[in-house]
């Protein structure tokens, strides 16, 4: 078994898990490493980072593959879409972009935040992304046209992470202002408003009944 770390030396590094020892180091990145993603065959791994791109590696030969370059400051996250081969990523420039993993291209920007954006999840039909915000705000957005769908507004503070109900027709949603809240994700309406925290709620599990959440602050 093995294991893939990232560090703020700007590198990333696979490890055999039972000995300890480390295989392998990936250079390349010029800037502190965020999160990596495994793709679907477990042969490749995309990483992310502050240096603003995104970079696609061979785990067996240690080459970096592919280099994405288009966001204009720290790149926080990203997304591989199922049985498409496509990267969907989002960045402290406030936009998301969607990329073509094959070949590194840009195919679109979702403009429309005001500030960070700190987190997106794709809807189960794989057509649509929810991105959340420190500008307060969550967007619904189509993926294929490149629009924002629906602007989810209420929360008072930044948005630190939402997840989506089972059915995919719910988003819980939680912020810097102590609450979770609920969201209709085809009127944008606001559905209810979880108070009692008495600082930022930092995240949510919903349980196995999709019924009730536990929430920490």
């Amino acid at each position: 078994d093995r294991a893939l770390s990232w560090s703020w030396t700007n590198k990333l590094y696979m490890w055999e898990v039972e000995s300890g020892k480390c295989l392998r180091v990936f250079n390349g990145h010029e800037n502190a490493v965020w999160g990596v993603r495994l793709t679907s065959d477990g042969c490749s791994a995309l990483s992310w980072s502050e240096d603003t791109t995104l970079r696609l590696w061979d785990l067996k030969g240690g080459e970096c593959l592919r280099v994405f370059k288009g966001h204009k400051k720290t790149v926080w996250g990203a997304l591989l879409q199922s049985n498409v081969d496509r990267v969907l990523s989002w960045s402290e420039d406030k936009t998301l972009r969607l990329w073509n993993m094959s070949n590194g291209e840009c195919l679109r920007v979702f403009d429309g935040h005001e500030n960070v954006v700190w987190g997106v999840l794709l809807t189960p039909d794989d057509h649509r992304a929810l991105s959340w915000s420190e500008d307060t705000t969550l967007r619904l957005w189509d993926l294929e046209g490149s629009v924002c769908l629906r602007i989810f507004k209420g929360h008072e503070k930044t948005v630190w992470g939402a997840l989506l109900t089972p059915s995919g027709c719910h988003a819980l949603s939680w912020s810097g202002d102590q609450t979770l809240r609920l969201w209709d994700l085809e009127s944008g309406e606001c559905l209810r408003v979880f108070e009692g925290h008495k600082g930022s709620v930092l995240g949510v599990q919903l349980m196995c009944d999709a019924c009730h959440a536990l929430s920490w602050s």
